[in-house]
């Protein structure tokens, strides 16, 4: 080794020393200097996510959990004739949104899909205090083709 790769890897070991050390001081010395910050990489990772779920109040009372990628699938399949590569998840499903317009506007897609009855949505979204109610039982009302709040 000639003494440009011991000058590459002292720099690489004075940083490496540097990047360890820094969360180190900071999370096990309770140290609190701005040099040696924690790790704050994922800090903020996942916030604003929507958690949904749809359900099927049917207009003789009877409610049924609705597989929204399945119901889609269906009517996209309908009008389209080809099969989109999906994966269906039972019960529960994700939006990356801080808003809820697109959970109104995915229970509207499913009240064409359906199209009597109404949709409630029991929605969340992920917050730094942890998982808070968005839409609590909002109900979608479905009478053929309206589709009414």
């Amino acid at each position: 080794m000639n003494w440009r790769h011991w000058i590459r890897l002292t720099v690489f070991l004075i940083f490496a020393a540097f990047m360890t050390a820094g969360p180190l001081y900071s999370q096990l010395l309770g140290g609190n200097r701005v040099m040696f910050r924690s790790w704050t990489m994922f800090a903020g990772f996942g916030l604003g996510t929507i958690n949904a779920r749809f359900t099927h109040v049917r207009e003789d009372g009877t409610e049924v959990v609705l597989n929204r990628y399945e119901l889609l699938r269906k009517a996209y399949k309908r009008e389209h004739r080809r099969r989109p590569k999906w994966k269906s998840e039972p019960g529960a499903f994700w939006f990356m949104h801080a808003g809820t317009d697109r959970e109104v506007l995915q229970a509207r897609r499913l009240c064409e899909v359906v199209g009597s009855g109404s949709i409630r949505i029991d929605s969340r979204i992920a917050t730094r205090r942890g998982w808070v109610p968005a839409l609590k039982g909002k109900v979608i009302q479905c009478d053929g083709q309206s589709v009414t709040e």
